[in-house]
């Protein structure tokens, strides 16, 4: 009984986080990476995108020199991709945290990966993504790389409800084997003597 709560709480753990963290940043194929913003410049990035792709999920890489609360100005990362003169996706994104570099050229620069949003349908063509030097300038930061990753799963809106029963009924388990537990030992308990020191004088 107390096996099978402990996995049911498991289990639902890992549908409300686990599950969605994975979709997240796992599902998919990795299309490519493309720099953004270099040290005071803002290059266009170009990807060829075709209906196998959809849907696309755009993510961001931010390394920064210095940690997020030791930045002279608050952080905002505008991302914008188009196609044949549409804008097709936008978000401006606040990361919460950023790696830090220190230039070393020898160590890889450390990755702070933020999720900006989906392209559910693609058109083909070629796709043009770019972000704005609204809050990205005099920041600290140092580049920004944005992540495509194509074919990728969207979160089932059954799971987490089902998250949710798993770990009640996992709870309601345990308590339940933890209050039969607690009825064998009093029941278990021998009667008080008739007579003697340890006599019943009730």
């Amino acid at each position: 009984m107390r096996f099978l709560s402990v996995a049911a709480i498991v289990a639902g753990v890992a549908a409300l986080s686990v599950y969605p963290w994975a979709v997240k940043n796992f599902s998919g194929r990795e299309i490519g990476t493309y720099r953004v913003y270099d040290g005071g410049r803002f290059p266009v990035a170009v990807a060829i995108l075709g209906e196998s792709d959809a849907p696309v999920r755009v993510m961001v890489d931010v390394v920064a020199v210095a940690p997020l609360p030791e930045m002279s100005a608050p952080l905002m990362v505008p991302v914008e991709a188009s196609t044949r003169g549409r804008v097709v996706f936008s978000k401006a994104l606040r990361p919460r945290e950023v790696a830090t570099s220190e230039r070393n050229l020898e160590v890889p620069d450390p990755l702070a990966r933020h999720i900006a949003g989906l392209i559910p349908k693609v058109e083909p063509g070629i796709y043009s993504f770019a972000i704005g030097s609204q809050g990205i300038s005099g920041t600290g930061v140092r580049s920004v790389d944005i992540v495509l990753r194509g074919g990728v799963m969207e979160i089932s809106q059954r799971v987490r409800p089902l998250g949710f029963f798993l770990a009640a009924a996992g709870l309601a388990g345990i308590a339940i084997a933890l209050a039969r537990g607690h009825r064998r030992t009093t029941k278990a308990k021998p009667p008080a003597p008739r007579w003697g020191r340890d006599a019943d004088k009730s």
